[in-house]
């Protein structure tokens, strides 16, 4: 103990002579291209009572989200610990360019497939994670690498004051000790570390990096955030059985909450048998019934829009029309979208279907509603904590200190020297809008346009322009682009055409800008094409929807204040 206290008083003595606190290290970008990943992916789930590795999340098996993580981290290798092999596994090790190892001692827990696979390793040094971490980011854990040149055995986070032992660097030389200890008979890996040289550190990151699906409940709560983490703004859903349940109240609570911790907040209310807010006899209201399809009235202190539509309108339509706001609640009996935080007070039976995320009821014992979590009606602030999970995603801000990198210090336009930054895989996923009239709508999709197929051109043009951004945007940085697509999506409900382009490539700056450009380009292709037919065209709703990679990690807008 006396020697871990030395190496940790070692460590922040070498943080102050770099002119950093301690806390400082927790946004220092250290790469991870000389430790080997150990992906601790036994197999079959007590709690779970299936193979966790292939659950889907979003259209991807949980061992592959992480995967795909990891091989953006350029490890020198990536080791999947198993129990037992097959050919879902096989395929996935040579997809990623992964090894498989299995356990030199059976059905022995995490600790095993630990232990073979620090004795496989080529590297001192290795980073062990659970594969059943869907929300990790490998950011939170690059400073300890910093710490692992002290001589310990292991090196942990502390994130919420909980310690995360699969999620932690370990040296070669704990093998051993884990293989002493099973032939004991003991498996428990967090009474072996305290038996061992270690250091904790804490880590200020989001405690969701270091979420674990063990349970039917923890998969809920995970495909409720991962519906958000594509949305432009993060849905929360508040539904029940039977009116009278307590929902406006529930909402009511819940503000005041959402509010403290930063977040500006839109409520939506579903109505199923139509709604009157206006005054007979009001301009507004003699607008309307003279046959106006929408009425707004504007003043100093907002706005409000009256729209009759065809069919009800989505909730992530009508979250697209509401400005400024971090997250949308709905309050709707039948007409939620995941995820939902499910009211029930002894009417009906409580909603409990894949899209419920969680249950707050009265009247039920807890735990009486197997496979999903169970709150007091009442527990407002456990709603609070869910719903700032289920906004998906990391919130990350970039931090420049007030001052923008494309200026020296005597505000001389400059390019970004990115010659020291590590080459890692980059990825952008940018989207847009173009309302069109019903003529140039029917054009479009009948393929009657003059001068050809609209979609057709617009795509080779958005991807052109991601090849050539750095010709008309003066400071971005010539990139070799490894993947650039641009796809439409089709809107008759609002007479518009959606554009995703999405980029990749692998190197030392983003490709946020390049995803940009091919969807402006894209979008004003299809204006220019189309323009004889109407020259109201709008474009609107150009942005950033995501971005992986580099030292900031993974930005997703939905969940981004």
């Amino acid at each position: 103990m006396r020697a871990q206290m030395k190496d940790l008083k070692a460590l922040e003595a070498r943080k102050a002579r770099k002119g950093l606190c301690p806390d400082d290290a927790a946004r220092r970008d250290v790469a991870l291209t000389d430790v080997t990943l150990l992906l601790i992916a036994g197999g079959l789930s007590s709690r779970m009572g299936r193979d966790k590795r292939f659950l889907q999340l979003g259209g991807t098996g949980l061992l592959e989200r992480t995967l795909q993580k990891a091989r953006a981290e350029r490890f020198p290798a990536i080791i999947l610990c198993v129990e037992e092999e097959g050919p879902e596994l096989r395929a996935l090790a040579e997809q990623y360019g992964a090894s498989l190892c299995r356990d030199d001692v059976p059905r022995q827990g995490p600790m095993a497939g630990l232990a073979a696979g620090l004795s496989r390793m080529a590297t001192p040094w290795a980073l062990a994670l659970s594969s059943d971490m869907p929300f990790f980011d490998f950011a939170a854990v690059r400073p300890l690498r910093e710490a692992c040149r002290l001589g310990t055995q292991a090196v942990l986070p502390v994130a919420g004051g909980r310690r995360q032992p699969l999620a932690a660097f370990y040296h070669q030389s704990f093998a051993e000790a884990c293989l002493a200890a099973l032939r004991r008979g003991e498996h428990r890996l967090c009474h072996l570390i305290e038996q061992t040289p270690h250091l904790d550190v804490a880590v200020a990151h989001e405690e969701a990096a270091f979420f674990n699906v063990n349970t039917p409940a923890d998969l809920r709560l995970a495909r409720g955030r991962i519906a958000n983490e594509t949305r432009r703004v993060p849905i929360v859903s508040i539904v029940a059985p039977a009116s009278g349940t307590g929902k406006t109240t529930f909402i009511e609570r819940l503000l005041p909450r959402l509010l403290a911790h930063g977040l500006r907040v839109g409520v939506v209310k579903s109505d199923a048998h139509g709604f009157q807010l206006d005054q007979e006899g009001k301009d507004s209201w003699r607008f309307t019934r003279a046959g106006a399809t929408g009425v707004a009235v504007v003043s100093p202190a907002g706005w409000v829009l009256m729209q009759k539509t065809p069919a009800r309108a989505s909730l992530e339509q009508v979250a697209a029309k509401m400005e400024g706001i971090d997250l949308l609640l709905s309050e709707s009996r039948t007409h939620g979208t995941c995820p939902a935080l499910s009211l029930w007070r002894g009417r009906a039976e409580p909603m409990t279907g894949d899209d419920v995320a969680a249950v707050f009821a009265k009247g039920f014992a807890p735990g009486s509603l197997p496979g999903v979590r169970q709150f007091d009606l009442d527990d407002s602030e456990e709603a609070a904590r869910l719903c700032l999970f289920l906004m998906g995603g990391n919130r990350v801000k970039q931090e420049t200190g007030g001052k923008l990198n494309h200026f020296d210090a005597q505000g001389q336009a400059i390019m970004v020297d990115v010659g020291e930054k590590p080459v890692t895989q980059r990825t952008a996923v940018a989207s847009g809008r173009i309302f069109v009239n019903e003529d140039v709508y029917r054009a479009i999709t009948e393929g009657t346009a003059k001068k050809g197929d609209v979609l057709g051109v617009a795509r080779l043009a958005g991807i052109m322009a991601a090849k050539r951004t750095s010709d008309m945007i003066p400071l971005c940085h010539p990139l070799f682009l490894s993947k650039c697509s641009v796809d439409f999506d089709l809107q008759p409900e609002e007479r518009a055409v959606k554009a995703t382009a999405c980029v990749k490539t692998s190197g030392q700056t983003g490709v946020e800008m390049e995803a940009l450009h091919a969807v402006s380009v894209a979008l004003l292709t299809i204006y220019d094409m189309c323009k004889a037919l109407d020259r109201r065209m709008e474009i609107r709703e150009i942005h950033l929807e995501r971005k992986e990679g580099g030292k900031s990690g993974t930005f997703i807008a939905a969940a981004d204040s």
